[in-house]
């Protein structure tokens, strides 16, 4: 992510610390679905819907048009960790969902290839999918 895209509109370079969770399920014969939970502390920018939604339409772009897998399914999320701690990345760590993929105009938590299309267009290393 940008700067930018991540929250950060004034340019400080000091980032919080984030996890990122990220799973690949193959298709087997369907697109695949990529799965992608950022987690964040009460302190992160990201903690915002508003900030965490445009980190999220961000992500969920650049995973569509990733060229190793696309067409792809995406179900991403924006997670607050619950944990007082800082430890993000703790087994079992309690967290709440600030965005899913229905902040995004989505209908369910996974948005499907023909979806993604509706938002973002055909991939970038494929112009001419269609779904």
């Amino acid at each position: 992510l940008r700067a930018d895209e991540a929250g950060d509109v004034d340019g400080d370079a000091h980032a919080p610390r984030r996890a990122v969770h990220v799973e690949v399920g193959e298709g087997f014969g369907r697109p695949s679905l990529v799965s992608i939970d950022v987690v964040v502390a009460s302190s992160d920018a990201l903690s915002e819907r508003e900030a965490a939604t445009r980190a999220l339409d961000a992500i969920t772009r650049a995973t569509w048009n990733n060229p190793e897998m696309a067409p792809v399914s995406v179900r991403a999320r924006v997670l607050l960790s619950r944990d007082t701690a800082g430890d993000l990345e703790a087994p079992g760590a309690q967290t709440d969902t600030i965005v899913d993929m229905s902040a995004l105009g989505f209908a369910d938590e996974i948005a499907r290839p023909d979806e993604l299309y509706d938002r973002y267009g055909a991939p970038e290393c494929d112009p001419a999918w269609r779904p």
